[in-house]
């Protein structure tokens, strides 16, 4: 086991400078506390604070995900993980990301510093190193959404996207819609997901992709060029990959004179509860955020017990409103 000694000996300083830098000590340079802190890592050195099972501090890293009103769904992610947490008397931090642009530290040194032994991701991963160190990390880690780490410790929790979309799909064939186009939302972290799982759900409801697949962001000036080449591929619903994205979907459509649902069904993604506000309200898929956080917590006490967990995915629901219906005959 990696002892302080053993890192001093390898810096070349004193233990007692390896100690300050360890537990942010004032009295030291804070070039020669990184120094410390990513040699510790380095050799492998993990503090008894973070090496001990009773240790409860935790840390969620917040990104592009407002959380603070009741009504948006970063809140409820952020309450079912921090009520899951609580049952078993840990901490939880919540830190705005992404941390590392503004402290030249790497992933597992951050977590070392702070005393954190577990963090969980909300939002998408950052292109920057600590999106690579976490390959690598030895500190127990959950990201939300769909990606491929293999790292053990390491987990992914998610919607199950492919059986959500298969969901909106069946509702609207159900409803006798036989061209179904797919306007996706370049925004959402899981859009690559979202198309695979629409091209997949498309086959067993023997239904034609011709022209009825494109990518766009909201308020974007695509929106309404896309879905010109929709109405002339002859499609009925749209199926959008978010429901901001849905709902600029029905502002144009309403600006040229279409009636939704009477003239094209529009159905969402998300599950926000501004989708009910819509006119007309906004059918969607929700996922079950509260859940998500809370099986984000779930997911990392499993991994803090060395059950190596890859992914965990959660179902959805069918919110149905006022913007589906049978398509003219």
């Amino acid at each position: 086991m990696v002892t302080i000694k053993d890192i001093a000996r390898q810096l070349g300083v004193s233990v007692s400078t390896v100690s300050k830098g360890l537990n942010g000590a004032a009295d030291i340079s804070g070039e020669l506390r990184h120094a410390v802190i990513n040699t510790a890592v380095e050799m492998g050195y993990s503090a008894k604070r973070v090496r001990s099972s009773s240790h409860k501090s935790l840390c969620i890293f917040l990104e592009k995900t407002d959380y603070e009103p009741a009504i948006q769904f970063g809140f409820e992610i952020i309450l079912g993980f921090q009520q899951a947490a609580a049952c078993d008397g840990r901490e939880v931090t919540i830190i705005p990301y992404p941390i590392s642009h503004k402290i030249p530290i790497t992933y597992d040194a951050y977590m070392l510093k702070h005393g954190f032994s577990g963090a969980f991701f909300v939002g998408a991963l950052p292109e920057d190193d600590w999106a690579g160190q976490l390959s690598s990390t030895v500190f127990p880690t959950v990201l939300l959404g769909t990606r491929r780490l293999t790292n053990p410790y390491v987990c992914q929790i998610s919607t199950d996207l492919f059986e959500a979309v298969d969901i909106g799909i069946s509702h609207l064939v159900s409803l006798n819609h036989k061209k179904i186009a797919f306007l996706n939302d370049s925004g959402n972290p899981d859009a690559v997901w979202l198309q695979r799982a629409y091209d997949a759900g498309c086959s067993p409801h023997h239904l034609s992709q011709n022209r009825l697949y494109a990518c766009t962001t909201p308020f974007s000036t695509d929106v309404a060029t896309y879905l010109q080449r929709f109405f002339r591929a002859g499609a009925t619903a749209i199926m959008c990959g978010s429901d901001p994205l849905a709902r600029t979907v029905i502002q144009e459509c309403t600006q040229i004179g279409l009636s939704i649902p009477k003239d094209i069904s529009v159905i969402g993604f998300g599950g926000f509860a501004s989708s009910a506000l819509a006119l007309p309200p906004l059918t969607t898929i929700s996922p079950n955020w509260h859940a998500l956080g809370k099986g984000g917590y779930y997911a990392l006490s499993a991994l803090f017990q060395k059950i190596s967990v890859g992914k965990t995915l959660l179902r959805t629901e069918l919110i149905l409103r006022g913007s589906t219906a049978p398509p003219r005959s």
